[in-house]
């Protein structure tokens, strides 16, 4: 089944501006600064790292590391919804923070149940920010005709539709685009093909967390408002398991 060629895909094209949360490792410190001993040792360190990384792609220069990081390496051992393992990878954001959580959530526990390493509770630090997409080549698969085949675009199970979904998306030059979230069933993802879709070069806004994680729970604490989010594995369990990524 090809859902681009059934929703006649080039023809569906429309402007998308929205405000995209992401959530990363935490950026206020340098995991590299404890292994030098002094900043110019680090500055010279960092450089080096800098040095060994895939070059970045051209329509990403000039954009914060946060914006191209993503897309400047090369796809997972399994690609992603809409990247095939074969393809540069995407950069995924989420119109709602709780959605981005579920997404981290989720990812974590996928983390958790296949490691060997089972620890009581595990400590991490989070940054979640935002940044505006705002671009003319934009896709809404939340809306008709694409409306029809939520369950094969966003399916927790199976990446099968999406993926060649997402190389016809790319094969036409789209920047950015809306999906449901598989893993927060209220909420909306938003895909980026290219660092054009971005409105701002660099984040802006930015949150700090923490993350507590263990077999059972996931949480969340905003570490300025003290705001809870809570997520438990039997939120993503599916017809009695839990759904890994496919592979």
């Amino acid at each position: 089944m090809d859902i681009w060629q059934l929703c006649e895909g080039d023809k569906q094209l429309k402007p998308l501006a929205l405000k995209v949360w992401r959530v990363v490792e935490d950026q206020s410190t340098s995991s590299t600064r404890q292994l030098v001993s002094s900043l110019e040792e680090h500055e010279i360190l960092e450089q080096e790292i800098e040095n060994s990384k895939p070059p970045i792609r051209g329509d990403c220069k000039g954009f914060d590391y946060l914006l191209f990081t993503p897309s400047r390496y090369p796809p997972l051992a399994y690609g992603s919804r809409f990247g095939q393992k074969t393809e540069p990878s995407l950069w995924y954001g989420s119109c709602e923070l709780i959605s981005a959580l579920a997404e981290r959530a989720y990812y974590r526990f996928v983390f958790i149940l296949g490691s060997d390493i089972r620890t009581a509770t595990d400590r991490m630090y989070k940054t979640a920010f935002t940044v505006n997409v705002d671009t003319l080549k934009g896709i809404d698969l939340t809306q008709p005709p694409f409306l029809s085949y939520r369950e094969h675009i966003s399916s927790a199970l199976s990446w099968q539709f999406s993926q060649p979904l997402g190389s016809k998306m790319r094969q036409h030059s789209i920047h950015a685009f809306k999906y449901f979230s598989a893993r927060d069933l209220d909420g909306y993802n938003i895909g980026v093909f290219s660092c054009n879709a971005f409105k701002n070069k660099k984040p802006i806004h930015y949150k700090s967390l923490v993350e507590f994680s263990n077999p059972q729970v996931v949480e969340f604490i905003d570490k300025e408002k003290q705001d809870k989010y809570i997520f438990t594995i039997n939120d993503f369990i599916l017809d009695n398991k839990f759904p890994f990524p496919p592979n």
